[in-house]
């Protein structure tokens, strides 16, 4: 696979198809079949063999919906100019901070299921945001709200989750 990636990359740079150099791009990925393995299964067959994709960009984001709280330093082995890791809601949050540090962006997933909740509760959301945030004021976080499948036809649901968002979110500016 990463021989089929390599190649149309390569194909891409001939046809002159970029819009930049790649040292300007990110490169992307996760191995979400991998989340149930341990560290080392993952970085044997998995990363140790993605690393020559990664090797070709100059920015590197990794993860998805996985559980990578306790692969933190296996994928920032594996990856080069790794930037970005994200994470899926279901992590340890406290290993994850623990591990991720200040040294690349968390990109941490709230869970979606706030917006499934027969009455919505923004004090809910604004809890959970305040107390992972505290938790996170030594990391740089982002937050990626995704995976959502209902707001229960309340739309302004989503419309109050980034308003709190923003207001949470002022408290750790630099």
């Amino acid at each position: 696979m990463v021989d089929a990636w390599l190649q149309r990359l390569g194909q891409y740079e001939r046809l002159q198809l970029l819009k930049a150099p790649l040292t300007e791009i990110w490169g992307i990925g996760a191995a979400q079949i991998f989340s149930e393995v341990s560290p080392a299964m993952h970085e044997e067959f998995a990363l140790k063999h993605e690393a020559r994709w990664y090797q070709r960009f100059g920015h590197n984001f990794y993860g998805c919906c996985e559980p990578l709280h306790h692969k933190v330093d296996i994928v920032n082995r594996n990856i080069p100019r790794l930037q970005k890791i994200s994470m899926s809601a279901w992590i340890d949050f406290d290993k994850a901070v623990e591990n991720v540090r200040d040294e690349i962006v968390f990109a941490w997933k709230p869970n979606p299921a706030v917006f499934a909740a027969p009455v919505w509760d923004p004090e809910v959301v604004r809890k959970d945001m305040e107390e992972k945030l505290e938790k996170a004021k030594n990391c740089i976080v982002e937050m990626h709200m995704k995976d959502i499948s209902t707001v229960r036809y309340e739309p302004q649901r989503l419309w109050e989750w980034a308003q709190i968002a923003a207001e949470v979110t002022k408290k750790y500016e630099a």
